[in-house]
């Protein structure tokens, strides 16, 4: 049996299977009791396995999505043993983003360890930006602080022009209460160094050392025209929602920056969301404005018949991840919708990692 008739098929048995064990995807979305612990493991595989898969997979040529459902001690453990050898940017990247999707606050000390590593080659940059963005998460004050302290030391690195997305990100990550100010004023300097530079140079000037200084000035003004305009739109927009006291319409807003149908909304932004999902108060409130956004995209519609589909399907996933109920029918149906393993929000108990050191 292959095709639609066989992921048909499989999409009915995942039904049967939830049904059996009395439980629907989403009931243990990162906060499993020690019962439904031991079903998943039993179920859905080993969760050590999923961890050393998403940890050591090749992310170059694999989609890795951050294992879920899981654990949290089980995963908390992992990241404190790693984190003392995740030297590379990579690495501290991946337990970054576990530490933060499952809120692994007693990791923190961990992830400000990493940090106080400082930078001896430019390559560490990217290990200390991912430790200052699960500070900003996971942290407590202090530590957050410690996180603020590093942006603000990385930019007086003499680098800054060639670590300009890196520290884009850490930019992101510590928000509107950062704002782009600084990096802006970091990104002057370096073009005010190359000016000094050309300006430095002896008549008859070289004109290919001329023209690479110019070539380099030329893309640090793109840069700041772009991307530090666009970090500024995305900390409006992140400023607007957190002030808005109304927890239903906050919701709303989220919701619909995740499943980027908001007409500003970026990957950077729908991250973001995400992050914000998984921290508020009621996630049943949450739960419901996915499935009324999933029904509202459940249409037939030629022209924009993938678009609508890929919504309605991101918007299933997170809502049975936030422990909405879903019909057997939507579960059939989205059981058939491709995962390709981008959608954030997600339970994914069989995901196949690659086995740990395939690369």
């Amino acid at each position: 049996m292959t095709g639609p008739r066989w992921r048909t098929w499989y999409a009915c048995a995942l039904v049967m299977w939830s049904l059996a064990v009395g439980a629907a995807p989403g009931e243990k979305a990162g906060r499993p009791d020690a019962d439904s612990n031991r079903r998943t493991i039993i179920m859905n595989g080993n969760d050590n396995a999923r961890l050393e898969g998403y940890f050591h997979g090749e992310s170059k040529y694999n989609v890795l999505p951050v294992p879920a459902p899981l654990d949290r001690a089980l995963a908390s453990a992992f990241v404190l043993r790693e984190l003392p050898s995740a030297l590379d940017p990579d690495a501290a990247r991946k337990l970054s983003r576990l530490a933060i999707f499952h809120d692994l606050r007693d990791t923190a000390d961990g992830f400000l360890r990493l940090l106080r590593l400082g930078e001896p080659t430019a390559r560490d940059v990217g290990r200390s930006v991912a430790a200052i963005t699960a500070l900003v998460w996971i942290g407590d004050q202090a530590q957050t602080a410690a996180a603020r302290q590093r942006y603000a030391e990385l930019l007086r690195r003499d680098d800054v022009e060639e670590q300009r997305e890196t520290l884009l990100d850490a930019a992101y990550a510590l928000g509107p209460g950062e704002g782009s100010a600084a990096l802006q004023q970091a990104i002057s300097a370096s073009v005010a160094g190359l000016r000094f530079r050309i300006s430095e140079l002896r008549p008859p000037k070289p004109v290919p050392i001329v023209e690479n200084l110019e070539s380099r000035i030329d893309r640090l003004g793109e840069f700041s025209a772009r991307e530090i305009k666009a970090l500024d739109r995305a900390n409006g927009i992140r400023q607007e929602i957190l002030a808005d006291t109304n927890s239903a319409s906050q919701i709303s807003a989220l919701v619909v920056l995740y499943l980027e149908i908001h007409p500003q909304a970026t990957r950077r932004l729908a991250e973001w969301a995400a992050y914000r999902l998984l921290r508020v108060s009621d996630r049943s409130k949450a739960g419901v404005v996915l499935l009324e956004e999933a029904q509202r995209h459940d249409r037939k519609d030629e022209a924009r018949q993938k678009e609508l589909d890929l919504v309605h399907a991101r918007a299933l996933r997170a809502a049975a991840f936030l422990e909405a109920s879903l019909t057997p029918e939507t579960r059939i149906w989205l059981g058939t919708s491709r995962d390709n393993g981008t959608d954030l929000l997600a339970l994914r108990p069989d995901w196949p990692y690659p086995p740990p050191h395939s690369h």
